[in-house]
């Protein structure tokens, strides 16, 4: 078991390595500033030393670099000029292949659809015949009538039904192929019009690609023109660069000077630089193993006081749900039913202690209040007889008596319950001590 005052000196240690460990980390991020610092003040010498140079080799080979910047660019120039007319050549001849190609599905769709009307209207013709035949029949039936009532009569009536059953056979028959013939010329109807709407969406599309197309060709003819402009605006460019080059030739001339006088002056700094850096390497190198040493014994130490504080934790877990202590060997019940209200009763006053530190806090936050509410009246005037013998003053004295007395008796009470927790601890503390002596009798 660990006790408070070890871990509260743990604690400590704890705390002190924390604040050692942040100061040595400081001082290790000042000394990567500082290393940061001398890679800059390098890297803007060694990039200096580059730019001297650099700008030997560049007015050296700037004219042949305008000269051949300017030939290639005339050449490019003439290269897009071809391309872009080239181009515009090939999309127009495409466009028109495109448009008669068009015109030709145009003229073979409409040659369909004449031809599907052509097909819709015989279709028509052929189920008028077919209706017309029907009535016909109708009014042949209405003539036969009076006949087949004598043959129903006669003896010739069998044969003559057989004759007529046959024929009704027959004509049923011709009657369900026509039906099925007139579905499936509805059918074809139907396919024939969703292929004819779809063949119009088809052109309307086509017809919306070549007005795109169309558009294209202004914005490709808009862009040549604007190519010639640039090409135009390069020349002038390229005529102001060398007026510009001459001038930097002299410019550049006055600016070598000034470097080498400039160069000397980096190379005293550079040494100086450098010797810094050394020594500041050095304290890097002693600072981190310093601080490699002592994190080392801190996470040691850190380790060793983790298992212990999970050790305690553990105990602490099983006595808050069990109320009793693992390290103890079992106890009677009688004992642990007394350890259990001892803990009981001890979690009862803790309540009533904090009920109390409420009501105290109220109290004092009243005092304070009305302390604050006299100093005001005594600042704005001093107390006169009639003041004295006012009604208002002397309910303001009564109250701070009252409130005195009920502070003094929040603390007579706060002590006392302090001193029967305490009392609990000890009888608690001598109820284990007994209980370890009986089993140690035992």
């Amino acid at each position: 078991m660990i006790t408070e005052e070890e871990f509260e000196i743990f604690q400590q240690n704890l705390n002190a390595m924390s604040q050692e460990n942040f100061a040595l980390k400081e001082e290790f991020e000042e000394l990567q500033k500082l290393t940061k610092d001398y890679q800059n003040m390098k890297e803007k010498i060694a990039s200096l030393e580059k730019q001297r140079e650099d700008t030997r080799l560049r007015h050296q080979e700037s004219l042949q670099i305008f000269k051949d910047e300017l030939a290639k660019l005339q050449k490019q120039a003439a290269e897009q000029h071809e391309e872009n007319t080239k181009k515009n050549n090939e999309k127009i001849n495409e466009l028109n292949e495109k448009i008669a190609i068009l015109n030709r599905q145009i003229k073979e769709k409409e040659e369909s659809n004449d031809q599907i009307k052509n097909k819709i209207k015989l279709f028509d013709n052929r189920f008028n015949q077919v209706n017309q035949d029907i009535e016909q029949g109708k009014l042949k039936e209405k003539k036969y009538r009076p006949i087949l009532q004598f043959l129903h009569r006669s003896r010739y009536l069998p044969m003559y039904m057989e004759d007529l059953a046959m024929k009704n056979h027959i004509q049923k028959e011709t009657f369900s192929k026509n039906q099925i013939e007139m579905t499936e010329l509805d059918t074809k109807i139907l396919q024939l019009e969703r292929r004819d709407k779809e063949l119009n969406l088809q052109i309307d599309v086509k017809k919306n690609e070549v007005d795109m197309t169309k558009d294209r060709l202004k914005l490709s003819t808009e862009q040549l023109e604007e190519a010639r402009a640039e090409t135009a605006k390069t020349q002038h460019a390229l005529d102001e660069a060398r007026n510009r080059f001459k001038n930097a030739k002299e410019m550049t001339e006055k600016v070598l000077a000034d470097r080498k006088n400039s160069s000397e002056k980096y190379q005293a700094e550079k040494i100086a630089l450098e010797k810094e850096l050394s020594e500041l390497k050095e304290k890097v190198t002693e600072n981190k193993a310093k601080i490699d040493d002592i994190h080392g014994e801190s996470t040691k130490e850190l380790s060793f006081y983790e298992e212990k504080i999970k050790e305690v934790r553990k105990k602490i877990s099983t006595i808050r749900d069990t109320g009793i202590d693992p390290d103890l060997p079992s106890v009677d019940h009688d004992l642990e039913s007394q350890i259990v209200k001892v803990i009981q009763d001890k979690k009862d006053l803790e309540r009533e202690i904090a009920e109390m530190d409420d009501e105290i806090k109220s109290l004092d936050s009243q005092i304070e209040q009305k302390e604050s509410e006299l100093q005001n009246l005594t600042l704005k005037m001093k107390p006169t007889p009639k003041i004295l013998t006012s009604p208002e003053f002397q309910e303001k004295q009564l109250l701070l008596e009252e409130l005195v007395i009920q502070n003094r008796t929040l603390r007579e009470t706060f002590i006392n319950m302090a001193t029967k927790i305490q009392n609990l601890k000890a009888e608690n503390q001598n109820i284990r001590k007994s209980f370890r002596r009986q089993m140690e009798s035992k």
